[in-house]
């Protein structure tokens, strides 16, 4: 068999080609998805969102700007459409009367209810292969995304690796919280953590 014949491209590049892969399934997903309920593919995501994130203050205007990479009047128009379909409410922020904090209906409940879910797609998929593959996978997804992070292509992101309270290699263990004051497996490190405070 000729090496010549049989040229692999660099690690890295091949890597980057196979997320760019699973992005793609992603993102054809969402469209066809957020047609069948006639949402555009940022209100189908801000629900998803708005279902996930539990701190009033991750449920702004301005915060759900800073998550998706959008401007606020994008993320505006985005809530009012899906305000007048009835599947967003918002109230006032408690100690700060000028912010608006978002939440879902009941209706957006039972929407997403009834919606596929791609990540059962991919949490399918990604059973299929033995657990210390799973784990070491997993680190290495958060690596590129806090290196990303730094480089500033993407939003902060409330993930371990950027949080004050997060050590490497301390006492011992490969990872460690400092909040906790106990170390963390792969498995239990956060991409989205409600105590999460950047480091400084």
């Amino acid at each position: 068999m000729s090496n010549d014949s049989h040229h692999l491209s660099p690690f890295p590049d091949r890597f980057a080609a196979a997320l760019e892969r699973l992005a793609d399934v992603w993102k054809q997903f969402l469209i066809d998805t957020s047609k069948q309920h006639r949402l555009s593919p940022l209100q189908l995501q801000i629900l998803w969102v708005l279902n996930r994130l539990r701190q009033p203050k991750d449920r702004t205007v301005s915060a759900l700007a800073r998550y998706f990479g959008v401007t606020m009047a994008t993320i505006s128009d985005s809530l009012r459409v899906l305000r007048q379909k009835g599947y967003v409410q918002s109230q006032f922020l408690a100690e700060d009367q000028r912010f608006q904090i978002f939440e879902l209906t009941a209706s957006g409940r039972a929407l997403l209810a009834q919606l596929p879910n791609f990540a059962d797609v991919l949490s399918e998929a990604f059973e299929t292969i033995p657990f210390q593959a799973q784990e070491q996978t997993y680190e290495v997804l958060l690596h590129i995304i806090a290196s990303l992070q730094q480089q500033g292509v993407i939003q902060v992101q409330r993930m371990c690796f950027s949080c004050h309270f997060y050590r490497s290699h301390h006492r011992g263990y490969p990872h460690f919280c400092a909040l906790l004051q106990q170390p963390l497996q792969t498995a239990e490190l956060r991409l989205e953590c409600p105590d999460y405070q950047p480091r400084s």
